[in-house]
């Protein structure tokens, strides 16, 4: 109430509600005050108040009268509180608001890939409820959480890279995460791995997948592999159509909008699966035996007993030798792939799991010594030694001789070449940077 009139309050002054947003969008046209005071010096959109006090009486609205105030700023300045600029072209924006106009929107959650200096987080943040917002690079993150977004709590930042094995599965419990907006790099593996985390990770509930570069050819193919499975339509495209920018081709919009086709039951995520395998793993589902024969040769790191393992295919054997300390080497078998096993692990990590079974002879018809059990994404796998291989002399002497030297009976291993992104990460958190760098970052997390 404003002075007992039920008109509504905002930080404009009292306006019966069909006056107010108007005024609010003309005092946006002419300037916006930051802090209470008016500011007309200018800031780029990562460090400037104005975005931020702008932000803050939109989320302020209700949420039937933001889409028309969004577009209001679309083409305002920066130092005006407005949201133009950045990689994304008017035209796109403005399809972002009309998108997501509805005020359901607001109940959901989004999560974005590649928020860069966040002129779409900015919008999406005035639409949707929560705004899972995810960059690579730390200052980018840190710099618009500090700067446009500070006023703005339903943005959570993320500086991660989602493309690791199994990146966004620390989200798979949510229920509302509804939409994605995909603008990372577009190189043809990271575009299938954001599009696959966001599909496979999250095994619940989005419904639409927005690209921006659409029209690029790289960008254009990967996602019509997901199309060609059945796993996602083309609604429209959006942003400028068609396409103006130097890597457009075919006549395809700036951006595309995806529905996703999500079936009942465990195929949808067994399809995603198949499709990571064949692109990623490069091993297209076959059954049986000839399952693991990407497999042959890779070389696997069991850190807790010290062991390094050679995972080889028939004739040759599969062999164990120490890291480190004293020197000691076993040929524990050979190899033979059971296949994919469904529910053999928690759903939550994919659709299979592959079983690699050991055994003495090379023929394959003796008792199983030890079960190697691999990920659904074959970064790594847990072995179990079975009874044959525990008493002395027997079908599986050779396990047992190294059960014997070890006095373990399960193991862990990591494939080798995905201790990459660790030896990354600690390579950064280990390694000095800039003095001035670190003036303006340790200046950020102040704020």
């Amino acid at each position: 109430m404003c002075a007992g009139v039920p008109w509504r309050r905002s930080l404009l002054g009292c306006h019966p509600p069909q006056l107010l947003l108007p005024s609010l969008c003309a005092l946006l046209l002419v300037g916006t005050f930051a802090e209470g005071r008016q500011t007309t010096a200018p800031h780029n959109f990562t460090s400037g108040p104005e975005v931020a006090a702008t932000l803050q009486r939109l989320q302020e609205l209700p949420r039937a009268w933001r889409p028309r105030a969004l577009r209001s700023l679309v083409h305002l300045a920066n130092t005006e509180g407005g949201l133009a600029g950045g990689l994304t072209t008017p035209a796109y924006k403005l399809g972002i608001v009309e998108l997501f106009k509805s005020s359901r929107w607001g109940q959901a959650a989004v999560f974005e890939v590649g928020s860069h200096t966040g002129h779409i987080t900015s919008i999406l943040s005035v639409l949707f409820g929560l705004v899972f917002a995810s960059e690579i690079e730390f200052q980018l993150a840190l710099d618009t959480s500090a700067g446009p977004l500070r006023r703005s709590p339903n943005v959570v930042h993320l500086s991660m890279d989602g493309s690791r094995p199994y990146g966004l599965s620390m989200l798979a419990a949510n229920r509302n995460i509804r939409a994605a907006v995909i603008d990372g790099a577009h190189d043809e593996k990271n575009v299938f791995l954001d599009t696959f985390r966001i599909l496979h990770d999250i095994p619940c509930c989005t419904e639409v997948i927005v690209y921006h570069d659409y029209c690029d050819e790289v960008v254009y193919n990967t996602i019509q592999r997901f199309v060609e499975a059945g796993l996602l339509a083309f609604r429209h495209g959006l942003g400028v159509d068609p396409g103006t920018f130097w890597w457009c081709k075919g006549g395809r919009a700036e951006g595309g909008v995806f529905d996703v086709l999500r079936w009942d039951g465990p195929f949808f995520r067994w399809t995603l699966w198949a499709l990571f395998c064949r692109h990623i793993l490069k091993a297209p589902i076959v059954p049986g035996a000839q399952a693991g024969g990407h497999l042959n040769g890779s070389l696997w790191w069991v850190p807790e007993q010290g062991l390094m393992i050679s995972l080889e295919l028939p004739p040759a054997k599969v062999s164990v030798r120490s890291a480190w300390g004293d020197y000691m080497h076993f040929d524990i078998g050979y190899a033979s792939f059971v296949g994919h096993a469904v529910g053999a692990t928690h759903p939550r990590w994919g659709a299979t799991t592959l079983t690699v079974e050991v055994k003495d002879d090379v023929g394959g018809l003796g008792p199983s010594c030890a079960n190697f059990v691999l990920d659904s994404e074959c970064t790594g796998f847990t072995v179990g030694v079975t009874e044959h291989a525990l008493g002395a002399g027997g079908a599986c002497s050779k396990m047992a001789k190294l059960v014997q030297f070890q006095g373990v009976v399960q193991w862990v291993a990591m494939r080798v070449n995905h201790g990459i992104s660790l030896l990354q990460d600690i390579h950064e958190r280990s390694t000095s940077f800039d003095v001035d760098a670190q003036a303006i970052t340790l200046g950020l997390v102040g704020r």
